[in-house]
């Protein structure tokens, strides 16, 4: 019985132990903002972008050409038009990885 009882405790310390460790949050959320009628061909719908609802993906999707009229989830139908603004340090990483010159003042990647 003692030894039952034991295994039991070992398997609550051991849950309680996953849980606690358990990441609360993913280190970069998804998001997309609804895009006005009058935005450009690619932002028609929705505008993606990787990260915080903050000024700078803000000012992204804007310059992307979506005029924002607010936020909601990301569309995962194909009859939406959703254009996709990526992180600046996402992009650094990668064109350091793979060897590519990456312009972070206009968001392009140029070859070397």
């Amino acid at each position: 019985m003692k030894l039952r009882a034991r295994f039991t405790y070992l398997l609550i310390v051991a849950a309680a132990m996953l849980f606690l460790g358990a990441p609360v949050g993913s280190a970069y959320a998804d998001g997309c903002f609804l895009c006005k009628p009058g935005s450009s061909e690619a932002c028609k719908h929705y505008c993606h972008y990787r990260g915080e609802d903050n000024w700078e993906n803000r000012q992204k999707c804007q310059n992307a050409g979506c005029d924002i009229g607010g936020t909601a989830s990301c569309p995962s139908a194909a009859n939406y038009k959703v254009c996709y603004v990526e992180n600046g340090q996402i992009l650094d990483y990668l064109a350091f990885r793979y060897g590519l010159n990456w312009n972070a003042s206009d968001d392009r990647f140029m070859a070397q």
